[in-house]
């Protein structure tokens, strides 16, 4: 949904997808890209705290994940 410009249906997928499994393997990345899709949506709020939450609840993320994550949190300003 992200790619084809659907934020708000992106949203709802990686949150729903994050709430049932906040410890898989791919959960630091479902709540970058719900960061993401927040910010797409004007919800910078919303966007800069699921950063934070990403960065608090997985510090050892990739470097890929902390790279973006650094990258989307200067460009929402939080």
């Amino acid at each position: 949904y992200y790619v084809r410009g659907d934020y708000e249906q992106a949203a709802q997928t990686f949150f729903s997808s994050y709430r049932k499994s906040p410890k898989n393997v791919k959960a630091a990345d479902m709540l970058l890209k719900l960061g993401m899709s927040l910010f797409q949506l004007k919800k910078v709020k919303e966007a800069c705290a699921t950063f934070d939450k990403l960065k608090q609840e997985f510090p050892s993320a990739s470097t890929r994940i902390i790279s973006a994550v650094t990258r989307e949190r200067k460009r929402a300003n939080c």
